[in-house]
């Protein structure tokens, strides 16, 4: 801890300290972009690499802030200062220990890249983040939808010979891996992010669910995320393999889940996609959600040296 300062900063030191993450964001959740979700997001390669995450603490070890480049699949800073600890420098310190990790991975990339802070429009200390960062409004958004687990829940429908079922755990991860990038044509997912979410206190494996295909492949896959801090439940990640796309596994996965959700209390499911991902926007108003709320990116080019 410096003596010009009231906090001290470092990287996380395992899962006591991503437990503790946790717990800050749920005492403020609706000051926060990604509750339910969050276990999630500290599963993945930024959140958890000693460069790319930062933890403030005050000078009792109490936790102030945290600081997340998520490099691998979001492309954004997640963050959240503890309201009483706002202008207390904090700020300027994420933005000093930040850029230099935006300016490595877009180095490593070879290309230039553009990175994100997102902040709902009611929220002016993200807002002046954003603009001290020199990061200005883009012209896409994410759209937060809610579907009321209240509401009638048709039986899911599959196609002849395809099942649901949870996933076999460890067993799977390889091929639940290999099912993600597929579904999504990216890299990004890893085994390492895939176990460790399976090791997180808040996941549930009766929400961790596939589509079995009638040959024994993994067609399709829809992970929740459970909240007690807001009664919500969060879809984060699901998509189906292109030879099985189209044949209604999504909607027939997202049934079983409010099924499933609705038998454990929760009150509303949740999801979060881009404005520009049409289809699954039409996917989920199909089967009753409806958007709530948008978070604006606020984005920054940065250039190659690679260049």
């Amino acid at each position: 801890m410096s003596g010009n300062t009231p906090w001290g900063m470092r990287p996380p030191a395992g899962d006591a300290d991503y437990q503790r993450i946790v717990a800050l964001v749920w005492a403020y959740p609706t000051e926060n972009l990604h509750v339910c979700d969050l276990p999630y997001r500290l599963c993945s390669p930024g959140a958890r690499s000693a460069e790319d995450a930062r933890l403030w603490e005050d000078e009792n070890g109490d936790l102030l802030a945290f600081a997340i480049v998520q490099h691998t699949s979001f492309g954004t800073l997640d963050y959240f200062i503890r309201p009483d600890a706002r202008n207390q420098g904090i700020e300027v310190a994420m933005i000093a220990w930040a850029t230099p990790r935006f300016q490595h991975w877009t180095t490593a990339a070879g290309r230039d890249l553009s990175w994100w802070i997102d902040s709902r429009t009611d929220q002016p200390d993200r807002l002046a983040l954003a603009a001290q960062c020199g990061f200005a409004r883009d012209n896409w958004h994410t759209v937060h939808m809610l579907r009321p687990l209240d509401q009638p829940i048709p039986e899911p429908q599959l196609p002849v010979g395809f099942t649901i079922r949870p996933l076999a755990g460890e067993a799977e991860v390889e091929a639940m891996v290999a099912l993600h990038r597929a579904a999504f044509d990216t890299e990004n997912m890893t085994v390492a992010w895939r176990r460790a979410t399976l090791a997180m206190p808040q996941y549930d494996p009766a929400h961790d669910l596939v589509v079995e295909a009638p040959d024994g492949r993994l067609a399709a896959f829809c992970l929740c995320w459970r909240c007690p801090a807001t009664g919500e439940a969060q879809v984060e990640p699901m998509g189906a393999h292109p030879d099985f796309q189209r044949l209604g596994l999504g909607r027939a996965l997202l049934d079983e889940q409010f099924r499933r959700l609705r038998a454990a209390g929760v009150t509303n499911a949740v999801v979060e996609t881009y404005s520009v991902f049409e289809s699954a926007i039409a996917l989920y108003a199909s089967v009753g959600f409806r958007v709530v709320q948008t978070i604006e990116k606020y984005a920054k080019d940065f250039a190659s040296s690679a260049q």
